[in-house]
């Protein structure tokens, strides 16, 4: 999908992006990234970097799709055409817009989005992004310290912010970003560029004479660049700080780590390009296509592949920023904060505390050798005749993903679902033993905790409870460890989402339906290596839930009854057998909802429809125009299909607006305009993907189908 859908908001947008895709895509010439777009200048070591292109190319389409015109003449889209056009006359903006002058900045703007727009980041963005994080996180504890202190939350938050930029003076310097856009008129761009010039100055000698020497007219790698320098030194830090409770020595310390704080902001065109810099210097600009570029990298290697396509977008993140941006050991070492400012205020023993907050600090360092490695990730998107298609490349470990086999429970998510998500997953027995350790370590602390506060008959309640329970947990840690851990070990799981059966009401308390609704059917499949150990274990689970119901009732008669549970319908099918559990006729639901579980010698089907567990459980293959296949190792795969998902939607939309009507609650022009919507976005047909292991990167093929509507 395109990194234009992924950023999209709204009915309008997605709809914009859809109808781009809708003509003739394999006409326009292809282009060399390398040559042609930004890549050929953008340094290494930047932060990120995405670039859009082809937008006007893309925008004539949308011009001439059906669809669009059709999203065009909606009574809602004309009204809210019309009441902006208004406002804008009467704001002033259509005069303004008039002007010759205006009208020519309005044609640059036009040329500059027209071909490429890109932006990036130097390697300071990652450190930016992690300052962020501390700051956010400071705030936060904020109001358990000041609990601790029992000073005021105010007090406490200069105090630790203070403290936080004296420590740190990098927290002060700003990275530098660029926006770029391509031009095919440059002369125009200048032309704009001194206007702007005269402007500023304008301003500045009326409302700030003091900053008129910060705009100056600079040569930057060998273009004309208007820039705007602000820094610490114009602010008045001793008077500021006057009144902050820090000694003198402090005071002269951060007063002059603020006074180094700089801000520069430039514009300019470079070769045929509209740059615009803000941070804090113009680094960036000097050294574009200087030294090692970013295309040249081992992580943009994969885009060599692009060469020849028509590539719309390409994005990269580098593994520093990615790791600063996840913060995964700021947040664990927040949580061990938490504890540690909660424990004073924990009743109980010195010890308890102690023991509470060395274990506290113990579970963060076991999370964080846990947490896998983040690294790079690169990708781009490109146009093919029916659609887009996108790679993605991804460096980040992968300790949960298997890609060494063939995905076969593909062959269990039926021939045609609206959506499914499948993948292999590694065993991971320590992270069982990892969650069970745990959990038995937070209930030692609740009860150690809470025993003082109990009077006797609850202690000796809680004492039964445990010694009864205790080998009930054991048997069903046992279960896990030696049935269902084996029985599962094949790994593969999946998630469907179908629709194959109808009714005019599913419930006594729903008016019927003047057409067929049908049900949306929610499965979830997992991949068996013995069908029998999966039976020993659930049995196991079903006789430990049995009997840990009658103790407790034997402990709390008042509180729980002893209520038996009864055994499962069984229906043995030609692909397996299914274990159901009718609803009671006081649910008043239609008869074929039933929870259920489905089992076969290789697949383990959850749903509330049995005739759907019963279809996953029969091996149905995908068509073979997908890019999923079961030919070849993957790690996981998925499709939607837009057009069947609304297809589901659309009588339940229009049984609503029947109830709704009856209740006269519902403009039928309203309900003309949702069908609208939803035609329109029925032209995006489907999309799907693999991601597969290559060289140990994580790489993920996309691929999204699109169709005009034919009136």
């Amino acid at each position: 999908m395109s990194l234009n859908l992924r950023s999209a908001r709204g009915i309008a947008p997605v709809v914009l992006v859809i109808a781009i895709l809708l003509q003739g895509l394999g006409v326009a010439s292809a282009q060399s990234l390398r040559e042609d777009s930004s890549l050929s200048f953008v340094p290494a070591g930047t932060s990120f970097y995405v670039t859009m292109l082809r937008n006007s190319e893309q925008y004539e389409r949308l011009a001439k799709s059906k669809a669009f015109e059709k999203l065009r003449s909606m009574p809602l889209v004309q009204m809210a055409t019309a009441q902006m056009k208004q406002q804008m006359e009467e704001q002033g903006i259509s005069d303004f817009l008039d002007e010759v002058d205006n009208q020519e900045l309005l044609a640059m703007l036009c040329d500059a989005v027209s071909e490429e727009v890109f932006v990036f980041s130097d390697d300071r963005f990652a450190v930016w992004v992690s300052a962020m994080n501390r700051i956010s996180n400071t705030l936060n504890m904020v109001q358990l310290k000041a609990m601790q202190t029992g000073e005021d939350p105010e007090v406490v938050t200069q105090r630790e912010m203070i403290n936080l930029f004296l420590n740190d003076p990098a927290l002060l310097r700003s990275p530098t970003t660029v926006v770029g856009f391509h031009l095919s008129n440059v002369d125009q761009a200048q032309k704009q560029i001194v206007r702007l010039e005269n402007l500023l100055r304008e301003q500045l000698d009326a409302n700030a004479p003091q900053l008129r020497d910060r705009l100056t007219r600079e040569k930057i790698g060998g273009g004309d660049f208007l820039t705007f320098r602000v820094d610490g030194t114009l602010v008045p830090w001793d008077d500021v700080l006057e009144d902050v409770d820090l000694d003198e020595q402090d005071i002269q310390k951060l007063a002059g780590q603020l006074s180094q704080a700089k801000l520069a902001i430039s514009i300019g065109v470079w070769q045929s390009y509209l740059l615009l810099s803000i941070g804090e210097d113009n680094s960036l600009l000097a050294n574009l296509g200087q030294g090692e570029l970013l295309v040249d990298t081992p992580e943009l290697q994969p885009l060599k592949k692009a060469d020849g396509k028509l590539v719309t977008s390409v994005g990269y993140a580098s593994g520093d920023f990615m790791r600063r941006v996840s913060a995964i050991d700021q947040q664990i070492n927040q949580m061990v904060e938490v504890v540690e400012a909660v424990a004073p205020f924990i009743p109980g023993s010195d010890e308890v505390r102690d023991d509470l907050i060395a274990d506290a600090k113990k579970f963060g360092e076991e999370v964080k050798a846990k947490v896998p490695k983040m690294g790079a990730v690169m990708g781009y998107t490109y146009m093919v005749d029916n659609g887009y298609e996108s790679l993605s490349y991804n460096w980040t470990e992968q300790k949960g993903l298997d890609g060494s086999k063939p995905l076969s429970i593909l062959n269990h998510v039926g021939s045609s679902p609206i959506a499914f998500f499948a993948t292999r997953g590694k065993a991971q027995p320590e992270a069982a033993e990892f969650a069970s350790r745990w959990c038995a370590k937070a209930f030692e602390y609740a009860e150690r905790i809470g025993t003082p506060f109990m009077d006797e008959e609850q202690v000796e309640l809680m004492t039964a409870v445990k010694k009864e329970m205790t080998p009930l947990f054991e048997r069903i840690a046992k279960a896990n460890r030696e049935k269902l851990g084996p029985a599962f070990a094949d790994g593969q799981s999946a998630v469907v989402l179908d629709a194959e059966i109808t009714s005019d009401s599913w419930s006594v308390a729903m008016p019927p339906s003047d057409v067929e609704l049908p049900l949306p059917e929610l499965c979830l499949v997992y991949g068996v290596s013995d069908a029998q150990l999966v039976k020993e274990g659930f049995t196991e689970y079903f006789n430990v839930l049995q009997e840990g119901i009658m103790t407790m009732s034997e402990l709390m008669p008042d509180q729980v009854p002893p209520l038996p549970i009864p055994p499962p319908q069984v229906e043995v099918t030609d692909h397996g057998t299914v274990f159901s559990y009718p609803m009671p006729p006081v649910a008043g639901l239609d008869e074929r909802i039933s929870p259920n579980a489905g089992l076969s010698d290789n697949a383990l089907v959850l749903s509330l429809v049995p005739s759907a567990t019963q279809r996953l459980l029969a091996a149905d293959r995908l068509p073979t125009d997908s890019l999923i296949t079961t030919d070849r190792p993957l790690a996981y795969a998925w499709q939607f299909s837009t057009a069947e998902f609304i297809k589901m939607v659309r009588p339940w939309v229009e049984y609503g607006f029947d109830v709704a009507a009856e209740e006269g609650a519902v403009d039928e022009e309203i309900e003309s305009q949702v069908n609208t919507v939803l035609d329109v976005l029925s032209c995006f047909r489907k999309s799907n993907g693999v991601a597969f292991f290559e060289d140990g990167v994580l790489v993920s093929h996309a691929r999204s189908v699109v169709k005009d509507l034919d009136q």
